[in-house]
């Protein structure tokens, strides 16, 4: 084996295990963000119901009780 194939090969050992632990790191923090976002949208989609829940009550929406005029 050539003095240029042995430093290629020795170049790869080095460089393998940190690029695998990068694409590791980068699969972890991609999961802990989706799953903040999802936290986040849960939590938004808490208040608006809450806040419907004020506003309306706990009846589905409908228009009672309102009355719709027709522009003329």
């Amino acid at each position: 084996m050539s003095l240029l194939r042995r430093l290629i090969l020795l170049v790869m050992l080095v460089v393998v295990p940190i690029v695998a632990i990068e694409i590791t790191n980068l699969i972890q923090l991609h999961n802990e963000r989706v799953t903040a976002l999802n936290a986040e949208a849960e939590r938004l989609a808490v208040l608006v119901d809450d806040g419907y829940t004020h506003m309306i009550g706990n009846r589905p929406f409908k228009a009672q009780g309102l009355v719709f005029c027709r522009g003329v």
